[in-house]
């Protein structure tokens, strides 16, 4: 397999497969896919097989009554509250950010040189729902007797307008709804390692968005190759036990965003 970009490309291209997840016939109008899980309005995910990686890519959708797409999209990204909401979170940091502006919402760019690359999360990019380019490095805590994964990947989360426009930062406009790019590429300062199985397939979209019933909808489409042997056992463990659940403590942990960022900047004060 060949190693991911050091740059990832982000392209209007990128912008627009987001934009289409969330085309009512967006599963009919994509060749053949299996659904292989149904949790209420809260997610229905479907799975195709691509050929030219042995490997499944899964679209999902899904509404959260009870939050905000500024909120869903916050938590989506914040990975110091991800750390603490999500078991299968490892080790977890971004590495570099900017704030985008105009031009740089789309295309690959270098990032400034970060002072340090402790894990520490914000740096210029305190808040979760800006506009930003990110390098993340992420590690994902694997069943027993299978070794943990972990990855490098480029991130770039956009505010579009009510007619699917990235909105510029400078604008100081909140966002009608948001994308969230995301594939695997590299960085010097966190090579491959032994303690983890490094994913070099990855790429995934997010649309998130108010709901015309209340609350917020998202929808993604993903696929990553987690290298090596995954048991069928372990395959059916995650649709049936781990899915559901991290997708409840999505929900949960949506309501308890404002709670524990609050508490989070008392801790600072």
């Amino acid at each position: 397999m060949a190693d991911p970009p050091k740059v990832l490309e982000f392209t209007e291209e990128d912008i627009d497969i987001t934009k289409g997840l969330s085309n009512a016939d967006f599963l009919q109008s994509n060749g053949e896919w299996e659904v292989i899980l149904e949790q209420g309005e809260e997610a229905t995910i479907a799975r195709q097989f691509m050929e030219e990686h042995s490997i499944y890519r899964y679209y999902t959708q899904g509404r959260f009554a009870d939050c905000s797409a500024e909120r869903l999209c916050a938590v989506l990204t914040d990975l110091e509250y991800k750390r603490d909401w999500d078991d299968l979170c490892g080790s977890t940091f971004v590495i570099e950010c900017a704030l985008l502006d105009g031009s740089d919402a789309t295309g690959g760019r270098a990032l400034p040189t970060p002072e340090s690359t402790e894990s520490t999360d914000a740096r210029s990019c305190t808040d979760a729902t800006a506009s930003r380019h990110e390098l993340i490095y992420a590690e994902v805590k694997f069943p027993w007797p299978l070794t943990n994964r972990d990855y490098v990947y480029a991130r770039r989360v956009l505010g579009l307008d009510a007619h699917g426009a990235v909105q510029r930062h400078s604008e100081g406009k909140a966002a009608h709804s948001f994308a969230i790019l995301s594939g695997a590429c590299t960085h010097e300062a966190h090579p491959e390692s032994s303690k983890a199985v490094r994913v070099l397939l990855f790429r995934s979209w997010i649309l998130v968005r108010p709901s015309a019933s209340g609350g917020a909808e998202y929808f993604s489409l993903y696929y990553d190759d987690p290298r090596g042997y995954i048991p069928k056992s372990a395959v059916n463990w995650a649709i049936r036990k781990a899915i559901p659940k991290a997708i409840q403590s999505l929900k949960d942990s949506c309501v308890q965003y404002a709670v524990w960022k609050q508490a989070k900047q008392g801790e600072k004060s």
